[in-house]
């Protein structure tokens, strides 16, 4: 954000024919004018960041937990200990949507055919769904699957504490503005939060993965997703079964036969997996774009970092909508 600094002119002594003093510019608000290009949105403690291929700036300070772009309403939506609010790339404020915490209940944007969070029902135990089109609250439930047991007691039918204490904080969230609501699910009917997606390009040569790294399903080690819109491709590089079904996917980039992951000190490459006993990821969830690609916090492309989050981040998405590594199961 730039800051103007109007230079006082002092008249001392001068005639009647002096000119007048200068007008004082205006302060200039963050990045007046929408983006131009594809702006990436990410979280870390310095709050929500926005990122270019070549700048990045903080447009939210503070602590955020969790948010998401919205390439329908053109708005970021994020989380907050005060509530959830958008900040509207269009006017560049932010609008509070749902006053006070939201504690452990997840936010959900409902277009009705598409929408942003609660998206893996595994991980999702109680979420507050914001129906754009009728401007309304809904609660939604979770606890699929596996996840279940964390959710019910022993006849699986009555809800543990926890998870009745986060369905009551739900039933009693409000929308602050629903009108506002009204505008932004306008602003967006005709649109998408997705940009089409490319034809799947014809699948590289699979590097070489031992198969005695995938002991639940030893056939799925090599196996290749295409991320649209990038050369790199998502290789499973392992799996397994503990309190849930467990999967490795790594970055492989074809051209050099290597693996790829975005760190802070840079692109890091490798011809062999990551360790057994190294923190790994099946890239669930990751953001993408023509841009570039947006994890963790991190928005790099396969040959540099543009921006390494500030301790732990979260990826919100990119300005144009761009595509997004689904779940297993979704």
């Amino acid at each position: 954000m730039r800051k103007w600094i109007a230079l006082a002119v002092i008249a001392s002594c001068q005639s009647s024919h002096a000119p007048p003093p200068a007008p004082t510019p205006a302060a200039k608000p963050i990045d007046a004018a929408v983006p131009s290009v594809d702006h990436a949105y990410v979280v870390d403690q310095s709050g929500l960041v926005e990122v270019s291929p070549t700048t990045a700036q903080v447009i939210v300070p503070g602590d955020v937990s969790w948010c998401n772009a919205d390439a329908r309403a053109n708005v970021v939506w994020y989380e907050t200990v005060d509530g959830l609010f958008a900040f509207d790339l269009q006017t560049r404020a932010s609008l509070p949507i749902i006053k006070g915490s939201l504690e452990e209940v997840a936010p959900i944007i409902d277009w009705g055919n598409e929408q942003l969070g609660g998206e893996n029902k595994l991980e999702l135990r109680v979420g507050i769904a914001i129906n754009m089109g009728s401007a309304s609250l809904a609660t939604e439930l979770g606890c699929e699957g596996d996840a279940a047991v964390y959710c019910f007691e022993d006849d699986g039918k009555t809800p543990t504490k926890e998870l009745a204490a986060q369905q009551k904080l739900a039933k009693h969230l409000a929308l602050v503005d629903p009108a506002a609501i009204a505008r932004l699910a306008a602003r967006g009917k005709a649109r998408s939060l997705w940009t089409p997606p490319p034809v799947p390009p014809k699948p590289p040569k699979p590097p070489k993965i031992d198969k005695a790294r995938c002991t639940e399903d030893p056939d799925a080690c090599g196996t290749l997703l295409a991320i649209p819109g990038s050369s790199l491709w998502l290789v499973t590089t392992a799996n397994s079964r503990g309190d849930y079904f467990h999967e490795t996917r790594e970055l492989y980039d074809p051209a050099s036969n290597e693996l790829v992951k975005a760190t802070s000190s840079g692109i890091v490459r490798s011809k062999s997996p990551a360790p057994d006993d190294e923190l790994t990821t099946d890239y669930a969830g990751m953001r993408v774009s023509p841009a570039g690609l947006s994890f963790d916090g991190f928005v790099f492309d396969p040959h540099r970092v543009m921006y390494a989050p500030k301790d732990v981040g979260k990826t919100c998405g990119w300005s144009s909508g761009g595509w997004r590594i689904k779940w297993g199961g979704e």
